[in-house]
C-alpha cells in the first residue's frame, strides 16, 4: 500500500510539474507580430479587372468614390460648465464663486507665494482650469424636487466682494427659485484672518 501511494504521489508531482512548465512557456513566449497584411480576394475567372483610371472607365461603370478627409482635431470639451464669476477679496485670498452650481472655483493666497522666485503670484489651492482641476462643490439633498445642488443656476446681485477695512465678516449670497416657488439662498461667509470658508443654505 506504502508503494502505491508513493507511486499517486509521484504522479501527483509530475503533473504540477508539467503545468507548471506550461504556464512558464507561456508566460515567457515571445510576443507574436501582428500581421498587417492585407489579404486581396483573388478576381474570379471571367470577371474583367477594374481599370486603374477611374477616368477611363467605360460607360455604365461607375466611378470609384474620393476618399475622405481626415478627421480633424477634436475640439476640447470643459471639464465643468461656467457662467458669471464672483470674486470675493479678504485680507487672507481671493476667490472665485460661479454661478453654476455656486461652486468655489478658484481660491488664491496671496500671502503665501508659489515661489521665491515670484514674489508675487500667490499660491492657487483650487482651480476649474482642466490642466489643474480641483474645486469645492456642495449642495442640498433630499426628497422634494427641485432642492439646488452643483448644477444648479444660481443668481447674484454682485459680481465684486471685498472685506473692507475694519470688516470681521463678508457674507455673499446666492439666490436661486424653485419651480414651486421655493426661494433657496447659499451664502459663503468669510472672516478676518481666517481662512475658514463657511456655507449657509437658507430655505424660504
Amino acid at each position: 500500500m506504502m508503494d502505491n501511494f508513493r507511486l499517486i504521489l509521484f504522479i501527483s508531482l509530475g503533473v504540477i510539474l508539467m503545468l507548471l512548465w506550461q504556464a512558464w512557456e507561456q508566460h515567457n513566449a515571445p510576443a507574436r507580430a501582428p500581421n498587417n497584411a492585407v489579404s486581396t480576394p483573388a478576381t474570379p475567372a471571367g470577371v474583367p479587372s477594374a481599370p486603374a483610371d477611374s477616368s477611363r472607365a467605360g460607360p455604365g461603370v461607375p466611378a470609384a468614390p474620393a476618399t475622405p478627409a481626415p478627421a480633424g482635431t477634436p475640439v476640447a470639451v470643459p471639464l465643468i460648465e461656467r457662467a458669471t464669476r464672483i470674486r470675493v477679496q479678504t485680507d487672507v485670498m481671493v476667490v472665485e464663486i460661479d454661478t453654476a452650481g455656486g461652486d468655489l472655483r478658484v481660491l488664491d493666497l496671496p500671502r503665501y507665494p508659489v515661489s521665491i522666485d515670484k514674489p508675487k503670484q500667490p499660491l492657487r489651492l483650487l482651480s476649474d482650469d482642466d490642466a489643474a482641476f480641483h474645486i469645492a462643490q456642495s449642495g442640498l439633498i433630499g426628497s422634494p424636487e427641485g432642492l439646488p445642488y452643483h448644477k444648479t443656476r444660481f443668481a447674484s446681485a454682485r459680481t465684486d466682494y471685498m472685506l473692507a477695512e475694519g470688516q470681521r465678516e463678508l457674507r455673499v449670497p446666492l439666490t436661486h427659485r424653485a419651480k414651486d416657488g421655493t426661494r433657496y439662498t447659499k451664502t459663503y461667509v468669510f472672516r478676518r484672518n481666517d481662512y475658514t470658508v463657511d456655507v449657509e443654505f437658507h430655505v424660504d
